[in-house]
């Protein structure tokens, strides 16, 4: 989240422009959101999307693991079945020389096999970091839009369920004499005004301005003073909380 307000930034120097009001910037919530508990049989599919995932990666684990002792193995019998030819035959000619290219002839087949090995493992290395990163975004998806339909089912069914966004942006504002605009859609407004009268009659010299914009998303926002400007979206957020927490699973 970034801030162009000042008072949030230890009183630093901010420059107000038309450019820089225009940016858009996430802000992160504030106060915890309780998890709603997730429909048994959206737990059930999600495990078994996860276990999906597991046993694919096991496989291409193990497929590695057995290029790499495939190659080690070919070349150790490589080697020493010429070691073996070569001195024989080097023998039986009476020359040193046979010896030595048949040592020389098993070292390139057994270099040539190890690289090609190494380019095998390469391959499947990349082809596990391909389908993490697949996953990870098909998982992130996933849990986005889930989320969504369980915050859209609580809004629909509690119009207040809105507001603990709006205020964990709003006390960020919350300064004498301070003047802001706050735009959302015009569903929200009445629960929105109720909230600002009550900051207007603790907060001295707090104004404020109350739009309906039906551009932003259902449960979008906008908060803006005149140093600062806050765009609050929710799908943005709810797909970083996604990606942090998988990071940190992968992590443990």
């Amino acid at each position: 989240m970034q801030w162009s307000n000042s008072s949030l930034l230890k009183q630093q120097a901010v420059k107000t422009t038309e450019a820089a009001r225009s940016i858009l910037t996430d802000t992160t919530i504030k106060a915890p959101i309780e998890k709603p508990s997730l429909d048994p049989e959206l737990q059930a599919a999600r495990r078994a999307r996860q276990l999906e995932q597991e046993r694919h990666l096991q496989q291409m684990e193990a497929l590695k693991q057995q290029i790499l002792t495939d190659a080690q193995e070919q070349a150790a019998q490589i080697l020493a079945e010429a070691r073996t030819e070569g001195f024989q035959a080097g023998q039986a000619d009476g020359f040193q020389q046979g010896y030595q290219e048949g040592i020389n002839a098993s070292k390139e087949a057994a270099q040539a096999l190890m690289a090609q090995a190494q380019a095998n493992v390469a391959e499947v290395v990349s082809e596990i970091n391909t389908f993490r990163s697949e996953k990870k975004q098909e998982m992130i998806a996933y849990g986005t839009a889930i989320a969504e339909a369980l915050i859209n089912q609580r809004f629909t069914d509690e119009q207040a369920g809105f507001l603990p966004f709006v205020e964990s942006v709003l006390w960020q504002f919350e300064q004498p004499d301070q003047f802001v605009t706050v735009r959302s859609q015009e569903q929200h407004l009445a629960g929105v005004r109720e909230l600002l009268e009550t900051k207007k009659q603790t907060i001295s010299g707090f104004r404020y301005l109350l739009m309906a914009d039906d551009s932003l998303a259902e449960h979008d926002f906008c908060i803006e003073s005149e140093n600062a400007l806050v765009v609050f979206e929710l799908r943005k957020e709810i797909a970083r909380f996604l990606s942090q927490f998988l990071e940190s699973s992968v992590k443990e």
